[in-house]
């Protein structure tokens, strides 16, 4: 993910829409599984 974020950061117009499509269908829902998580548990802590 992190090399995604560098190509959106320096490369504006060398990245096609299907790409960040793939990327966001392929990590975006592991990644807001673990946020999830993550929020539960401060929650929890408070």
């Amino acid at each position: 993910m992190r090399a995604m974020r560098n190509k959106l950061a320096h490369e504006y117009f060398g990245i096609s829409a299907s790409t960040v499509y793939n990327t966001v269908k392929t990590y975006l829902p592991s990644l807001l599984e673990k946020l999830t998580i993550i929020q539960d548990e401060q929650r929890n802590a408070s």
